[in-house]
């Protein structure tokens, strides 16, 4: 099967923050709730993953890049199995920006992703959540 028959919709969408808090509390007063924080393993930085009414999910993730914040950084496309994904995107000939599927298990958010990147220059995430 296909890259692109395997992507069923959009995972999340990252926007680098200064604050992970006090971004997740701003979006909570647009009535965002909290749905997982997610540390970056060696470094003080975190992610916190805020969810819409609709199910909207945004990750607010510390960046210590400075002029970058508030921008949206990648799309996170939502597969059922990131193995096959891999597999098909190795397959495909698309430029995978990292040597290895990697994993996030916070309590409450866990999944496995690779990104790629598109011929515009954006990194485009795989996501299977888990």
């Amino acid at each position: 099967m296909t890259l692109s028959e395997q992507v069923r919709g959009i995972a999340h969408v990252g926007i680098p923050v200064a604050d992970a808090d006090e971004a997740a509390r701003s979006y909570e007063g647009l009535g965002f709730r909290r749905l997982a924080e997610y540390p970056f393993p060696g470094t003080p930085r975190r992610a916190v993953f805020v969810q819409a009414r609709d199910g909207t999910v945004l990750e607010l993730y510390e960046s210590s890049r400075t002029g970058y914040f508030g921008l949206v950084d990648h799309v996170a496309l939502a597969v059922d199995d990131i193995d096959a994904a891999y597999t098909a995107a190795v397959a495909e000939g698309w430029e995978i920006l990292s040597s290895e599927i990697g994993r996030m298990d916070g309590e409450e958010w866990k999944a496995r992703y690779f990104n790629i990147r598109m011929p515009g220059g954006e990194s485009v995430e795989i996501n299977q959540k888990l």
